[in-house]
């Protein structure tokens, strides 16, 4: 809360107080703006709920308690408004804390009645008091969050809202809201991205939220990138997955790549004109710059293994087998390339393939699903066969689909070939060489 003279739900007479440009001034409105609800919802919220809900009763039954004053107190500052009721209200407080000096309330609303009514020097003592009795008092730390709101302390304020949120569920609930709309500003995403690089509790909350706003700060990325998410941790690998297909819809491709780089440990250069894991023995990890593999009823890609013996080539030993139903078709993998534009070679192996099976590997161009190559698998009931076939990327095409398309001949019975496998997926630079040289 701000230490003026007015009631502290008043946002306008608290930012008068702020100081700096227009600018400031408008996050920290936004910062303030959850603060004073809680402020209020919370003093109310434990003056009903508590298991002494009615503190003038005890009073009168005893009236040197200070845990039912410091109650009344509490309920009084936000119910009764007028100087002499503020003035009231401090006295019950300050006689509350005279009583038992390590009373949290007494301590945080002598502080914030000191502030209305202009004493904003013992007002900011009373509130570090009450801080330093209990951090895990919420309504102090949300009247320390406008205090430094009114200085335009940003790194202050989010230090209060990081010791907040660290309390419980409710300050979660009513605070995380007002912190994801503020964190599209960059002065308050600069700090906020120093704390969430220490990996508060509350940061992967905090980043979903940020995930869900529409349309994406220009924060986003970096302060993701600041969360040093862990690929390996399942909730953590979600939201990584979530970004990186967020970026590639919306069109960045560059940034995408560079995200999935940062987050697998992938050289950057190894992003460009490359297939990630075209023999399905590792891990897909981030989609779309690893597979994304189908795993519906009659339409399915499994990775397997390969029985040596019917190999040509000793290096493939893992594949990706085509589980599908007769006359089905559709995709079952498919990969985001970074491919150069001009002449490449998309090479691959395949087994296990009827005369019934019309499988192909496919590249459209990214956005115009313009195509580029469609290539059937080859016939190999009894040898796998390796198929290679040129392919030109035109101008303008800067991402590609390669796709692994499984479909049957709608007249094969059930009883009818064997269950295709793909592996060796590549997409080879053809070597232009010049004229005049050998």
């Amino acid at each position: 809360m701000a230490m003026g003279t007015k009631h502290p739900v008043s946002v306008p007479d608290r930012t008068r107080h702020v100081r700096t440009g227009f600018g400031t001034v408008r996050v920290a409105m936004v910062l303030a703006s959850g603060a004073v609800a809680l402020t209020v919802t919370l003093a109310a919220t434990s003056a009903q709920v508590s298991g002494r809900s009615n503190p003038e009763v005890a009073l009168r039954m005893w009236p040197f308690a200070a845990g039912a004053a410091s109650r009344l107190a509490e309920a009084r500052l936000v119910s009764e408004t007028g100087s002499q009721a503020i003035r009231a209200t401090r006295d019950i407080a300050t006689r509350a804390l005279l009583r038992e000096p390590i009373n949290v309330v007494a301590a945080r609303v002598a502080g914030l009645t000191a502030g209305l009514e202009g004493n904003e020097k013992r007002g900011r003592r009373l509130l570090n008091y009450a801080e330093s009795l209990s951090r895990r008092d919420i309504p102090t730390q949300v009247a320390q969050i406008e205090v430094e709101v009114a200085d335009s302390n940003i790194v202050g304020a989010l230090h209060h809202y990081d010791t907040a949120l660290r309390t419980d569920d409710v300050a979660d609930q009513l605070l995380m809201p007002t912190l994801v709309a503020a964190a599209s500003a960059s002065d308050v995403a600069g700090p906020l991205a120093r704390i969430i690089v220490k990996r508060p509790p509350w940061r992967m909350r905090f980043l979903y939220g940020l995930l869900t706003t529409n349309p994406w700060p220009s924060t986003l990325i970096p302060l993701v990138t600041a969360a040093r998410l862990n690929i390996n941790d399942a909730l953590e690998r979600d939201f990584l997955n979530r970004t990186v297909a967020g970026l590639v819809a919306r069109g960045k491709l560059t940034e995408g790549a560079q995200f999935y780089a940062r987050a697998t440990g992938t050289p950057l250069r190894a992003m460009t004109g490359a297939v990630r894991n075209g023999d399905f023995a590792g891990e897909d990890r981030i989609a779309p710059f690893d597979w994304s593999i189908v795993d519906e009823p009659g339409l399915a890609g499994i990775k397997d293994l390969v029985d040596p013996a019917v190999l040509q080539r000793a290096s493939l030993r893992n594949a990706l087998s085509l589980s599908i139903e007769p006359g089905r078709s559709g995709v079952v993998a498919r990969q985001l390339l970074l491919l150069p534009a001009g002449r490449h070679t998309l090479q691959f192996t395949a087994g296990n393939v009827d005369s019934s099976d019309r499988s192909s590997i496919t590249l459209v161009c990214n956005g115009t699903d313009a195509p580029i190559a469609a290539v059937r698998f080859p016939v190999s009931s009894d040898r796998p066969k390796t198929v290679s076939a040129n392919i030109n990327v035109p101008d303008g095409c800067s991402g590609q689909w390669i796709a692994i398309q499984a479909a049957t001949d709608i007249n094969a019975s059930a009883n009818q070939g064997t269950q295709p496998w793909v592996s060796g997926v590549k997409v080879l630079q053809t070597r232009v060489v010049s004229e005049g040289r050998s």
